[in-house]
């Protein structure tokens, strides 16, 4: 296990690196103080992955194999991985569930012998500070080393809620089943959610109990909705994500929505079936321009999944 620690001066770094605004940056500050009063009584858990869950790396090709790790130590040691990686406003949306003195594990299948990799992307893209969890060989699988590392979390921490959160390209799906099906942890397990950037036939479908999202907007609806982050944290999310959607450049708007992640219809409805429980009318308009952002966006992958 790594300990991110993150020096104030570096986190500051980030963010302009990063190019949010300053204004913004310290909105989201004062929001993580402010809302202390919204904490749970119960400590909540947040296990995550990072590969295609908090930072873009399309761990599949088109034609579903997984693609080598080598190219994100490339990236490393030629000072190309920045904190542009992540997904748009999901520091953010991290931030504010680490600031009601919940706790974050990073867990990843990673090996230990590249952990500066995962290490430099959480620093540089100002995350939360949380553990980090690397698969401490190759010679276990990764899916295994994910059931049982998260296992040995969970038990450690019985009173805790946990929340779940990867995606459908490699092991998560399998792995958060498993978890979830485990009679010790089935009432430990509040919600699993599944970042959908592939179709069914490249990357896993979810299996059942699990909740799909496609951008950090609609991930912080759902979060808002089980009392996980207040309005205004969700507010502040829904701007960074409108923003990046209509940014002009493409490599911003595929930090919000990927090219070539599936835009499928079901989960659109299913997000605006949620919405209706915001009662905030300017809430609900920014979510209801996200939802035609992500139907007018060009994807490669959006013929295919309209015609399933």
């Amino acid at each position: 296990m790594i300990k991110t620690l993150l020096p104030r001066s570096a986190r500051l770094q980030a963010l302009r690196a990063s190019g949010v605004k300053s204004v913004l940056s310290a909105c989201i500050v004062l929001v993580c103080v402010a809302t202390s009063a919204h904490a749970r009584t119960q400590k909540t858990l947040i296990v995550s992955d990072i590969d295609d869950t908090i930072q873009l790396t399309q761990m599949k090709a088109a034609d579903g194999r997984t693609k080598s790790k080598a190219r994100h130590a490339l990236n490393f040691s030629t000072g190309l991985l920045k904190s542009y990686d992540a997904f748009t406003a999901m520091p953010s949306l991290y931030s504010f569930l680490a600031s009601n003195q919940n706790e974050i594990h990073y867990v990843t299948g990673a090996p230990k012998i590249v952990s500066m990799i995962p290490e430099r992307f959480l620093q540089t893209a100002n995350f939360p500070v949380g553990a980090l969890w690397l698969r401490p060989d190759t010679e276990i699988t990764t899916e295994e080393y994910k059931v049982e590392r998260i296992s040995e979390i969970l038990l450690a921490n019985r009173d805790a809620r946990v929340i779940l959160i990867g995606d459908n390209g490699e092991r998560d799906v399998r792995v958060y089943e498993r978890l979830s099906q485990d009679p010790r942890f089935q009432k430990q397990i509040a919600d699993v959610y599944i970042h959908r950037l592939y179709t069914d036939d490249i990357g896993l479908p979810l299996a059942a109990g699990q909740k799909s999202y496609l951008t950090t907007a609609d991930l912080a609806l759902q979060l808002h909705l089980s009392g996980d982050i207040d309005l205004v944290q969700m507010q502040i999310v829904f701007r960074q994500v409108e923003s990046a959607l209509q940014s002009r450049f493409s490599e911003m708007r595929d930090l919000a929505f990927p090219n070539f992640a599936p835009v499928l219809e079901v989960d659109l409805a299913r997000f605006e079936q949620s919405l209706s429980r915001v009662d905030d009318s300017s809430t609900q308009a920014s979510f209801h321009k996200i939802l035609e952002l992500l139907r007018n966006r060009p994807s490669s992958a959006a013929k295919s999944a309209a015609q399933r």
